[in-house]
């Protein structure tokens, strides 16, 4: 009987024990999981809490936590998420809905294969000096800690869905816009990032507003280096009803539109624009 050869590297014994255990380690992890982790999850709320903490650079607590296996992912339900910064509550989500990205054993941080984010209203306002503020959250591109925003980069996919939404703008004298029915979809992969957005505003100032596009980089806290594309498609737009929001430059516009723009970026700037837009104004 012929004998089968084998190269002389796949003869080391070594080698076949290290196979076993990089075999051994996801089936024990498994098995974790399904008899012990998720028959007993309330009880580890602590601790998910700690490391969702860790992971976003900022104080995270719940009130509940569960979970399923949901067939080849894990579920992970987390009911009243608190995201404070010390003593200063920031953001506040009825429920995340979580399904488990077996990244995190390789990332040793928790990383969702999509993750849905439930909130009832949020407000975003621009203060007088220019920053940005979703809910308490203060987004200033030039800070360096963009822990929060980069670790949301790192899920496979985040999502939005059904949220009522109102703009501040503390620069104008205005009332607050609100979009109902928002709808946001991120889906990462590496250093892409497609996303789409949908609202739907006051059917006095315009039809629903479609926002979506792919952009490509890394972190926030290097704009530099992005670049992709964004696109923005609103088919009707009353311009004389929107005048409390706009710049004073365009306080004499009024007139119909239907808006449709398409922007480049590179180097974390808009270099290019491409205008489908019809314009119906009257001044």
């Amino acid at each position: 009987m012929q004998r089968i050869l084998f190269p002389a590297f796949l003869r080391r014994r070594w080698l076949w024990w290290l196979l076993a255990g990089l075999t051994a380690v996801p089936l024990v992890v498994l098995a974790l999981l399904y008899w012990w982790v998720l028959p007993n999850l309330p009880a580890y709320k602590g601790d998910v809490a700690r490391l969702l903490s860790s992971a976003t650079g900022y104080t995270i607590t719940l009130d509940r936590l569960d979970g399923e296996w949901g067939g080849a992912r894990p579920r992970f339900v987390l009911e009243g998420v608190r995201v404070s910064q010390g003593q200063r509550p920031l953001l506040y989500f009825s429920r995340l809905d979580g399904r488990f990205g077996w990244r995190s054993l390789l990332a040793l941080e928790p990383r969702f294969h999509s993750l849905t984010l439930e909130v009832p209203a949020l407000t975003l306002r621009r203060a007088q000096d220019g920053m940005i503020y979703v809910g308490g959250l203060q987004v200033d591109p030039n800070s360096p800690d963009t822990s929060f925003s980069d670790w949301l980069l790192r899920q496979g996919e985040v999502k939005l869905d059904g949220a009522t939404i109102a703009w501040v703008d503390d620069t104008l004298s205005s009332p607050p816009l609100v979009l109902r029915n928002v709808r946001f979809d991120l889906q990462n992969l590496f250093t892409r990032h497609a996303f789409q957005v949908s609202a739907m505003p006051p059917a006095w100032l315009a039809r629903p507003m479609q926002v979506k596009g792919v952009l490509h980089g890394k972190r926030l806290s290097a704009p530099g280096d992005w670049h992709g594309n964004v696109e923005l498609n609103i088919p009707a737009l009353e311009m004389s009803a929107w005048r409390p929001w706009l710049p004073v430059e365009y306080a004499a516009v009024r007139g119909m539109a239907v808006l449709r723009e398409r922007f480049l970026f590179t180097g974390g700037r808009c270099r290019q624009r491409r205008s489908n837009s019809i314009w119906q104004i009257l001044k």
